[in-house]
């Protein structure tokens, strides 16, 4: 799981309830079925950018209610999404 979490910046926090997503990476990836806290699953994906300043265009579901906060541009931009928890 960690090379999972490193390659592509996922960062649980989930004693907060909180994804930190710092996505650098400009082509198409993402993980499906994450493993969040004892009881969530979440999937993540990005779309591919022309650049790394470009806002990331980003699908997120989940099982069960969490908040992700996503960094790009070396962490210059941010933006947070409530994920409602329905899938």
């Amino acid at each position: 799981m960690l090379k999972i979490e490193y390659v592509f910046g996922i960062k649980p926090d989930a004693a907060n309830n909180v994804i930190r997503w710092n996505i650098d990476l400009t082509d198409r990836f993402g993980v499906e079925n994450y493993p969040f806290g004892t009881e969530a699953t979440l999937t993540l994906l990005c779309e591919s950018r022309r650049s790394a300043a470009e806002e990331p265009q980003v699908e997120i579901t989940a099982d069960k209610p969490v908040t992700v906060e996503i960094f790009w541009n070396n962490g210059r931009n941010s933006k947070t999404v409530q994920v409602k928890g329905a899938r």
